[in-house]
């Protein structure tokens, strides 16, 4: 599910006509992960979005306590689009893993060109941000 399809697959970018896939993959690289490797360092500071386009990740907590696992399609880094903040996990790759490497300055230099996709992706950002706030207070 590499290129295109691994964006039209995330939650994220679902619904982004083909230009706007176009323009987003212009600035997507994919990159490869052995199984254990780190992929997101907690606290770090980062930027890059990562879409899971083949394998699976998992999320870690401080103490390394697994707080998700994650599959192709998976969004990994999008709340940097909101508030720059440093990592809040670590992500590490469960086996082969291969990503799309989307760095996020260059989103948001995108998105500021086209107000479509700005409202549609911060639209889908805000419901999924607003479902994990929910969870957490259950």
């Amino acid at each position: 599910m590499l290129g295109p399809q691994a964006l039209r697959e995330s939650y994220l970018f679902q619904g982004l006509d083909d230009a706007q896939i176009s323009s987003v993959m212009s600035q997507a690289n994919v990159k490869s992960f052995d199984g254990g490797v780190v992929i997101a360092r907690q606290f770090e500071k980062g930027n890059d979005i990562f879409v899971v386009a083949s394998g699976t990740v998992v999320i870690k907590g401080f103490n390394d306590e697994v707080l998700a696992e994650l599959g192709e399609g998976s969004i990994i880094g999008e709340v940097a689009l909101v508030d720059e903040s440093p990592r809040s996990a670590n992500v590490v790759a469960k086996g082969s893993v291969q990503m799309l490497v989307i760095n996020g300055a260059q989103l948001k230099g995108i998105m500021s060109a086209d107000d479509g996709m700005r409202a549609a992706i911060y639209e889908r950002l805000s419901r999924v941000l607003a479902g994990r706030l929910r969870a957490a207070n259950m």
